[in-house]
């Protein structure tokens, strides 16, 4: 009944081996989602205005467009597959709150090595490594994170074995002296925020050249002069903003521009060389390329290939013609990135090399792909974040899955017996190899994605029942066993394929048109329909085969669905009159209900808030207290522990609480009064709240009147620096402990001034602790109750929403 048996059985086993090889030797085969697992939370501003007064972008830009703009160039970036399920949302009007599933490359130890020359805490121009050489080229080029002690540190660029353009004291950490072999741990990469923040701006210039000086009526030794006393005036400006001085203020000759080359250790002064400026048609940008794509150069290293649109190419080849036999340099965000002499016309493309790693070269091929942003990100927050569903909902949705997919075999089993048998063996193996597919494609998994996998495997059964009833008819028609099951094959084969091809071509719609997580769902529908096309017409075929060939072969299955006699078309009128009634009834219902009833907080936005709580916390013990408040918030509420709030067994004193915005609430009026954005939340955390500030107790007992105040810091600072700052505000001879069941929590007690009010030395307390640093240059920050809220805007919006 099988031709080329022998064949169908080594891809049948290839397929199986590679998924089940996926699944069990890749590394993190799968990232779960926000949903499940929580991830990492990226918080980002949008300098619209710096970049207005520096003259990037003109006072007449619309800003709120320019902010969409950035959104969905960052969201192409990082989830270009459509398969990371990242939560992407505007926060007021300036800021882009970014949320990727898993760690994103933060939390876990990637790499290790040994700190290969002492640091004092002032130390920020090399970070020198030592030990397993292997260990040490783990640590990407492009930039990451590490960790010496309790300090974080981040690095742009790897010079040897040396981490370069260092950032002392990352993400709220102290800065503190590291001595000689200390560990030094790679704890995150940058692919994340590199694709984030890159800019995406590239040039093609020629290298200046002693005979172009002349006419230009300069030399390199004036221009060199100039560009020393600038950088000697703004020793923490990038040298490329030197190119916006004009000539008579100081700036370049108009004919050339100054841009470093790679980082290697020197200053961008001493990398720096001069480009000669283009004009049109010869100025080439990212925008002007049609294709870009990893390839090769001559050495073997990874680099970036590139073509021109068809628009530029004949005015790239009549540049490289006229310049042929001269240095032209790729010009990558202000920074040199490679260099090459033209050695003939180049018809409209080249190559971009450097020594890359493949990591550089992938960040770079995605960003080029996915257009230049007109402003930098800043990133202003990074933080690891629980799951937005509680373990229990996620427990009941895998184990709802489950025992479907247990019902749906169960019922295949007891209706058509041996046959049954088979489609569970097929079912199995359709999917492991979906799974093994998402695998290969570093797919996230969310709970609803779970739920359509099973969707999927469950609904390929209908396949099998197709064949297994074609089969039934032909032994009823009186065909032997085998031929019977040979027709049922050949003759359900078209409907399968037509039912498949059908649900094959909206995949492939849905990944063409659609965007974000609607590419996602495409992939997966696509990887179902095919692996269950093969599961049903190459697997189950091989098994009933091999049942064939036993003696004796026969196939019993269950009749009374065949036997039923319900009379539907009798009540055709009747079923047309209810239908078109719930579906008229239905659209209306829904047409009448305000938006902010009938959208979830992905197309309409809501409000986000950052809560401390005074004592540790369960995460379902929150979720239970806020879904408990009625209306929308309860309703549409998620809360999401912040680990860097844990405080040990599942209990956490930092949580971030996102809701839809009530009807009633002017989230444009309110957007500065945070008050008025989280009442309700307020009202119902109650006790539960952290305390503070500023706690104070006046006392007169004795002759001289006692404070006994509790304060609550974001940072560790030393009880000698709170005593200075406490005697700046009248407290004398205060004694100031750290309070041992809470960190950055401190207990003091000293002298108050005579006739002091309470809440007159709390405003007190308040001012001096409300600017200024402490010995190590940690700044003052009190921690408040509710630190942060804001309106967060709606994730499916423009180009998203219109996609979809």
């Amino acid at each position: 009944m099988v031709n080329n048996l022998g064949r169908k059985l080594t891809i049948i086993a290839v397929l199986l081996s590679i998924s089940v090889g996926l699944l069990i030797f890749k590394d993190r085969p799968f990232r779960l989602g926000l949903d499940i697992r929580g991830g990492t939370r990226l918080s980002y501003f949008i300098d619209i205005d710096a970049a207005i007064r520096a003259g990037e972008l003109s006072e007449n830009e619309n800003k709120a467009l320019i902010l969409q703009q950035t959104i969905d160039i960052i969201s192409d970036r990082i989830n270009s597959s459509g398969l990371k399920e990242p939560t992407i949302r505007q926060e007021g009007n300036s800021r882009v709150v970014i949320e990727i599933p898993g760690s994103a490359g933060l939390g876990g130890i990637q790499a290790e090595a040994a700190l290969g020359a002492a640091m004092g805490p002032g130390d920020a121009g090399v970070l020198a490594l030592t030990g397993d050489e292997t260990q040490i080229e783990s640590f990407p080029g492009n930039g990451g994170t590490v960790r010496i002690g309790s300090e974080k540190i981040h690095y742009k660029a790897i010079d040897g074995t040396n981490l370069i353009e260092l950032t002392r004291a990352y993400l709220g950490t102290t800065a503190v002296a590291h001595e000689s072999g200390a560990t030094v741990e790679l704890v995150s990469d940058n692919a994340i925020r590199s694709a984030i923040e890159n800019l995406g701006e590239l040039e093609f210039l020629i290298l200046a050249e002693i005979s172009d000086y002349s006419s230009l009526g300069t030399d390199a030794t004036t221009e060199r002069g100039k560009l020393e006393a600038w950088v000697a005036e703004n020793p923490n400006l990038p040298l490329a903003r030197f190119n916006r001085v004009p000539a008579e203020a100081g700036g370049p000759n108009p004919g050339i521009r100054w841009f470093p080359g790679k980082a290697d250790g020197r200053s961008e002064l001493e990398r720096a060389e001069i480009l000669l400026t283009s004009k049109d048609p010869w100025q080439f940008t990212g925008q002007n390329l049609g294709k870009v794509y990893f390839t090769q150069d001559r050495l073997g290293y990874p680099a970036v290939g590139f073509e021109f649109k068809p628009s530029k190419r004949t005015d790239f080849g009549d540049f490289t013609d006229e310049n042929t036999g001269r240095v032209m340099a790729i010009v990558l965000n202000d920074v040199i990135a490679s260099t090459a002499r033209i050695k003939n016309r180049l018809p409209g493309g080249g190559i971009i090399e450097g020594e890359f790693s493949e990591q550089e070269v992938d960040s770079l091929v995605t960003v080029l792909r996915t257009g230049s942003l007109r402003i930098r990100p800043i990133l202003e927050a990074e933080e690891i974040v629980g799951p937005s569903l509680g373990s229990d909902y996620v427990q009941r949705g895998f184990r709802g899955g489950i025992i479907a997919l247990i019902a749906i075999l169960l019922f295949m089993i007891g209706y058509y017996r041996k046959l049954g048998v088979f489609t569970a063996i097929s079912l199995g193996a359709n999917l492991l190899l979906l799974m093994g597919a998402l695998a290969f494609k570093n797919a996230t998994l969310t709970l609803p994605g779970i739920a359509g996998i099973i969707l999927t495997v469950g609904l390929a059964v209908d396949a099998n029942i197709l064949i297994f009833d074609r089969i039934r008819e032909e032994q009823d028609k009186g065909r032997n066993i085998k031929q019977a099951a040979k027709n049922g094959f050949d003759r359900a084969l078209v409907t399968i394929v037509d039912a498949n091809l059908t649900t094959l071509i909206t995949g492939i719609i849905l990944f063409v048109v659609g965007t974000g997580p609607l590419r996602g769902f495409a992939i997966t529908l696509c990887y179902g329909v095919i692996t269950s096309m093969f599961a049903a017409l190459v697997i189950t075929r091989v098994l009933v085969h091999y049942s064939l060939e036993k003696p004796k072969p026969s196939f019993s299955m269950g009749t009374w669905l065949v036997k039923a006699d319900y009379k539907f078309l009798n009540k055709a009128k009747l079923a047309l009159g209810v239908s078109s009634l719930a579906i008229i009834g239905g659209l209306g219902l829904f047409a009448s209900m305000p938006d902010d009833e009938k959208m979830g907080i992905d197309f309409i936005g809501g409000i986000e808030m950052l809560v401390r709580t005074e004592e540790p916390q369960e995460t379902d013990t929150l979720r239970e207290i806020v879904g408990d408040i009625p209306g929308q918030i309860g309703q549409s509420a998620t809360v999401k522990e912040v680990l860097q709030f844990g405080e040990g067994e599942g209990t956490y004193t930092g949580f971030r609480i996102s809701f839809k915005t009530p009807g009633d609430v002017n989230t444009e009026a309110a957007e500065d009064d945070t008050d008025t954005l989280s009442p309700e939340i307020r009202a119902v955390l109650g006790d539960l709240l952290q305390k503070g500030p500023v706690e104070l107790t006046l006392s007169s007992a004795g002759d001289t009147p006692t404070a006994d105040l509790r304060l609550y810091f974001d940072e560790a600072h030393s009880g000698a620096d709170i005593a200075t700052q406490l005697e700046l505000a009248g407290i004398k001879n205060a004694v100031v402990t750290e309070d041992p069941a809470r960190a950055q929590t401190y207990i003091a007690s000293g002298e108050a001034p005579f006739g002091t009010e309470a809440n007159d030395l709390r405003n007190q307390i308040l001012d001096v602790f409300g600017e200024g640093a402490d010995s190590q240059g940690v700044a003052y920050t009190l921690s408040l109750p509710i630190p942060q809220t804001s309106v967060v805007g709606p994730q499916v919006v423009g180009e998203l929403r219109d996609k979809a």
